[in-house]
């Protein structure tokens, strides 16, 4: 008994631990963790030992209910062993799943042991529990989980408004800036790091700022009286959500730097994705200014019913700002990049077609600020990339390590697989995950992926199994690995300087610190 006990208080210790870590990574919200739930990677894809645990549970309660109480304490027991194996060996290939600590992910733990230990408390008998009785609250522990966070969301969303209608009156008050906003399925990120290095002056929005909450507080942070320029990044995984970002920051300039397939499955569809992107672009005032990327079909269509000023950008047509004669190395992008009527030969210190285009709309952006041509030429030569975003480093072994690791989206992974591709190194080796939250769009997003696999001349190795299939459709040069020691430890085998190494997508950070020779 005193043997069950203890398993049965750690495996819940460990499970609201990890799931209060889930409901963090998901931003706390539900229309999230429902995507992750019905996704290749949800908790119940694949997993063998979990469907077990709730197949003897169900047995032994059956059971129990039909008058044979000892038949089913064994199957409680099995159960709670098929459990611990579980945590176990979930726990052998990531550690220990664990929470940042912040204000709300304290009070979701409290919230989430106390409901646990209250639930223990009432079906508690003698001061014990049985095996079956164990099981079953380590089970029902999303659930608690689930109510512990819709109980917190209550101070958290009082919270949220005060904060929100602060910031709108700093906004208000501070009449003479001049504010932009950043959007799109992918790119904003590094748009906003190089406009920040392109115009000196400005205030840009923190890192991991860009839903409503966050970026009210950094409108109290960062906005001052003598802040003249302030660019905010907006994210969005629903229609209202850019809107109601517009109505705090009121841009004067909206960039939208493309639309893809990100998230799509909490958007809806395609088109709801484009007009939710789109809000930015209708909440700018008459003499407002919209930066558009022209290479995006898409951008194009939904334009031609705008009637205020356009500043398009592209990496393949002439524009008002675009690019030519366009060489991409390993570490660097020739270009003739021509500003308006102004135009010069230069060499970007970064990788990848990818950037190329969020370069090109920051260079817009600073056009549009009254940022002098020849001042953004000579500020491009020492640009800098975002951190993990096809950041080139070389490892203590002397590779070279291409760590795209900060997102991950289908055209990003596509341009730094065949980035990779064009290298003159021989030894090339890749270590991606699947995307996640792409809905219907998931088998043929990772198909496309698999096609670049597939010609890439690359010892390839997927951390995960989701999207198996649909990666293999094309690609059979792909080696499948659950456990990330596992993964890295074959992955970095006879590792030289004639290896090049892409880290695409969000990896375990084991997996990318070892890489790079962090750990």
């Amino acid at each position: 008994m005193i043997i069950t006990t203890l398993t049965g208080i750690t495996l819940l210790i460990i499970s609201i631990l990890s799931q209060v870590a889930l409901w963090q990574r998901k931003e706390y919200r539900w229309d999230r963790m429902r995507s992750f739930i019905y996704s290749p990677q949800g908790i119940y894809a694949n997993n063998a030992i979990l469907l077990h645990t709730l197949a003897l549970m169900g047995i032994g309660w059956a059971l129990y209910l039909f008058g044979k109480p000892t038949s089913g304490s064994i199957f409680g027991i099995v159960a709670l062993v098929f459990l611990a194996g579980y945590h176990i060996a979930r726990i052998y290939k990531q550690g220990v799943t664990r929470p940042k600590i912040t204000a709300r992910s304290a009070l979701l733990l409290i919230t989430a042991t106390i409901g646990t230990s209250a639930l223990v408390e009432a079906f508690l008998t003698n001061n014990k529990l049985s095996a079956l009785q164990w099981t079953t609250f380590i089970v029902l522990t999303p659930a608690v989980t689930l109510l512990a966070n819709i109980f917190a969301s209550i101070p958290s969303s009082i919270q949220k408004r005060e904060v929100i209608k602060k910031a709108k009156i700093t906004r208000k008050q501070a009449k003479n800036i001049t504010a932009v906003g950043i959007t799109g399925s992918y790119g904003k990120t590094s748009t906003k790091f190089f406009a920040e290095q392109l115009i000196p002056s400005a205030v840009v929005s923190k890192e991991h700022r860009n839903s409503e909450f966050p970026i009210a507080q950094d409108v109290l942070e960062q906005i001052k009286k003598d802040t003249d320029i302030y660019i905010a990044e907006m994210g969005a995984y629903r229609e209202g959500e850019i809107k109601a970002l517009t109505n705090i920051v009121k841009p004067k300039i909206g960039v939208i730097t493309a639309i893809g397939n990100q998230h799509i499955d909490l958007f809806g569809s395609k088109k709801q994705l484009i007009n939710a992107k789109w809000e930015l672009i209708d909440s700018l005032p008459k003499q407002g200014t919209a930066i558009l990327n022209f290479d995006d079909k898409a951008l194009q269509k939904k334009a031609k019913t705008y009637k205020g000023n356009i500043i398009w950008f592209s990496s393949k047509q002439k524009t008002d700002i675009y690019v030519d004669n366009v060489q991409i190395y390993d570490a660097t992008i020739s270009c003739t990049m021509h500003i308006n009527k102004e135009k010069k030969n230069i060499s970007i210190p970064l990788a990848s077609p990818a950037l190329l285009q969020s370069v090109l709309a920051g260079v817009a952006l600073a056009y549009t600020l009254k940022e002098k041509p020849e001042t953004i030429f000579k500020r491009i030569l020492d640009l800098q990339p975002y951190p993990r975003t096809m950041e080139i480093a070389t490892n203590p072994l002397g590779a070279t390590i291409i760590d795209d690791s900060h997102s991950a989206n289908e055209h990003g992974a596509i341009n730094a697989i065949n980035h990779l591709k064009q290298s003159n190194k021989n030894d090339k080796r890749i270590i991606m995950v699947p995307l996640i939250e792409l809905g219907k769009e998931a088998k043929n997003v990772h198909a496309n992926i698999g096609k670049a696999l597939k010609n890439s001349n690359a010892h390839i190795y997927i951390y995960g199994t989701a999207h198996k299939k649909d990666i293999m459709r094309h690609a059979d040069n792909v080696t499948f690995i659950s456990n990330p020691k596992k993964l890295i430890e074959k992955a970095l085998q006879d590792m030289n300087d004639n290896t090049i190494l892409l880290l695409e997508g969000r990896i375990p950070e084991i997996i990318r610190k070892t890489a790079r020779g962090i750990l």
